[in-house]
């Protein structure tokens, strides 16, 4: 029967427990040495840029883009004009434009027009009228004529005098009216894709180097990841304060900060703020995050980046998966994105079983990630739970089975349905030697299940899954060297009552053996709840706070 434990007095020292869990961190940062990130464009020595830009008193550089877009302009124009005037060119282009366009039409004017010649008297005059009268007469002067007309269509006449005609005529203007039309087509989108180019070729790593020149980032993110709070270090690592090198404290949001300092001299230099954003993830486990920022000259920031952690990817992990955390960072500069640190950084991910983490205070907060009451194989069991209760009805904390007791009474009726539902599926308990040892592989109830055996954690995870899943205040104990679950008899009062329940591996025991052994093996350890060595961690206020359960397949 319920036993009454001076629940309070530990209750307010399990909430202070957690006060300090999700408040402090003890975190051993670790990370690369603070890396430059692209040669000669940052580093905490200020390089000069480059001559007649910055200067060696290392200001920064002004950027006039519309003087330098003119002056580019400029100089294609006339580059590009000088080009036309080339006698290739010239020869080239109006040839082929000329044959194409006026050749055809023009010869044959020049046909006509000479055909017609003959027939003029000039022409005529210069035979001698009379032998001609005499001897040939009109016969023979068609004939003459017909053969003057033939050889107008020879090949070398037309080419030789269409041309030299062409050149006389057409040429100059023709030629003054192709360089302007060629002129004309650079001052549209052929041109504005020149300039880019040249602007990015020519300018764009003085502006880029001018910008970053002043800008350090380090990343001093942990290289120890573990699956099982993957997903919950923004609730571990909330508004953690750490020191840094030079003793203040600086606040973080996540166990990856990447620290940003610009070194820009305020009492020499002109200086302004800068936007910076944070690019990281890591591959095949989380998507790209994306973090901003602004930092004041002479100043520092902290970026810290919050993973999504990709839920199979974590769960189809058996064994240490050595990986590395990409991490980019970028002055953004009149809609520029220039690159300034850059690096791979070597990371070890733990699968979601392993129940040890080093940055946590007391890892033991975190054992409701274990506790997963929205699983199927949970909900199968709740089923049977149901059927095994008066008229199988599942009700808590009522008094509905045996009206004339209390509901602490009522309530016993159900643990005792759960534990003979968990007995009845075999589960060979199988010792350890400690409860949450470090580095210790915690299985999740569905594991528990599905391998028919399990340490006393692991027993007591899959036994407080059901409890919550019902809807008890439910309690994860720990004693030194050993886990176990409690719940509160009555929600109205403090009074807790205990399951051993490593017992359901026994097929010999009954519910009243297993609730008068965790009776017994509380009362042993009330010493140790004033030391803190054990724990009552209650479920209902890690959901409040929001430690919730992992996500498993």
């Amino acid at each position: 029967m319920a036993v009454e434990k001076h629940y309070f007095q530990f209750f307010n020292k399990l909430l202070v427990l957690i006060t300090v869990a999700l408040s402090l961190c003890m975190v051993a940062c670790s990370g690369a040495d603070g890396k430059d990130g692209i040669a000669g464009a940052d580093g905490r020595d200020g390089r000069d840029g480059l001559p007649g830009t910055n200067g060696k008193d290392g200001r920064d550089a002004v950027v006039n883009l519309d003087s330098l877009a003119n002056a580019i302009r400029k100089e294609i124009s006339a580059s590009l004009w000088d080009s036309v005037k080339t006698a290739p060119n010239i020869d080239t282009v109006y040839k082929n434009l000329f044959d194409q366009a006026f050749g055809e039409a023009w010869m044959d004017s020049t046909r006509q027009a000479l055909i017609d010649s003959l027939y003029g008297d000039a022409y005529v005059d210069s035979v001698n009228e009379e032998l001609f009268d005499k001897a040939f007469g009109q016969a023979w002067l068609d004939s003459v004529r017909q053969t003057l007309i033939d050889s107008l269509y020879g090949e070398s006449y037309i080419d030789s005098a269409y041309k030299s005609r062409f050149d006389s005529s057409f040429s100059e203007a023709w030629i003054d009216s192709a360089r302007q039309a060629l002129i004309d087509s650079l001052k549209q989108a052929d041109y504005d894709s020149l300039y880019i180019k040249l602007y990015d070729s020519v300018y764009s790593d003085i502006y880029r180097q001018s910008v970053i020149r002043t800008l350090y980032a380090e990343d001093d993110g942990m290289d120890e990841i573990y699956g099982a709070y993957a997903n919950q270090y923004s609730l571990m690592y909330k508004d953690f304060p750490i020191a840094d090198e030079n003793g203040d404290s600086i606040t973080i949001q996540s166990p990856f900060p990447i620290f940003i300092t610009d070194s820009c001299n305020t009492t020499i230099d002109v200086c302004n703020p800068k936007k910076v954003m944070v690019k990281t993830w890591i591959p095949d486990f989380t998507d790209t995050i994306t973090t901003t920022g602004v930092v004041e000259p002479n100043s520092k920031i902290v970026l810290s980046p919050s993973f999504k952690f990709d839920d199979f990817a974590l769960y189809s992990l058996q064994t240490p998966k050595p990986t590395f955390r990409q991490v980019e960072v970028y002055a953004l500069e009149n809609d520029h994105k220039i690159l300034f640190y850059s690096e791979s950084k070597s990371i070890t991910i733990h699968p979601m079983q392993i129940f040890s983490n080093e940055a946590i205070p007391d890892k033991r907060m975190w054992i409701g990630v274990w506790v997963t009451p929205m699983a199927d194989s949970i909900s199968r069991i709740v089923d049977e739970v149901a059927k095994k209760l008066p008229d199988g009805k599942l009700a808590v904390y009522q008094e509905i089975y045996f009206p004339d007791y209390s509901k602490a009474i009522n309530s016993m009726l159900v643990i005792n349905a759960v534990f003979e539902v968990l007995q009845s599926r075999n589960i060979k308990y199988v010792e350890n030697d400690g409860a949450g040892s470090l580095g210790q592989r915690v299985n999740y109830p569905t594991e528990t299940l599905r391998k028919k055996q399990g340490i006393c954690i692991e027993t007591a995870v899959l036994f407080a899954s059901v409890l919550e899943r019902i809807g008890f205040k439910t309690f994860v104990i720990f004693v030194p060297g050993h886990a176990f679950v409690g719940w509160l008899a009555d929600p109205q009062d403090s009074d807790m009552d205990f399951v051993e329940t490593t017992m359901i591996g026994d097929p010999n025991a009954t519910f009243i053996d297993a609730n008068i052994e965790g009776n017994d093996v509380y009362d042993a350890n009330l010493e140790y709840f004033v030391s803190g060595e054990a724990i009552a961690v209650p479920i209902d206020l890690l959901r409040q706070v929001g430690i919730m359960p992992n996500n498993i397949p």
